[in-house]
């Protein structure tokens, strides 16, 4: 299990990551393309995704990774946090996060750890 604040936590320990409104909602950015969002009801994250991931995810465990229908055509996958292993949505935030951070970035971050 994750709670909110340690997703806020996490997105937050990545390099350039910064904390944006996004209609309302918290919102996790690198180099101002979302990599998460927290939802509303304070136990769903929004992840970006790929599409094979989104569909893996949500055949796999679909009371944990759930497919919205305003995502059905973009690559995003709702988290519920209260039955997501921890590590699982730890790695789906650093996928999202390496794919939009700038090459030296990852290299520079896989280093450190």
């Amino acid at each position: 299990m994750m709670t909110v604040q340690e997703v806020r936590d996490y997105c937050l320990s990545l390099p350039e990551t910064i904390e944006s409104e996004h209609w309302g909602k918290p919102s996790f950015r690198i180099r101002n393309k979302i990599i998460a969002v927290i939802q509303p009801d304070g136990y769903t994250v929004t992840i970006k995704s790929t599409a094979e991931d989104k569909a893996y995810y949500a055949e796999i465990e679909p009371s944990v990774y759930r497919i919205d229908e305003s995502y059905a055509t973009v690559h995003y996958l709702n988290v519920h946090l209260p039955l997501a292993e921890r590590a699982e949505v730890q790695g789906l935030i650093r996928k999202a996060w390496c794919a939009f951070a700038p090459k030296k970035l990852v290299k520079a971050l896989e280093a450190s750890r």
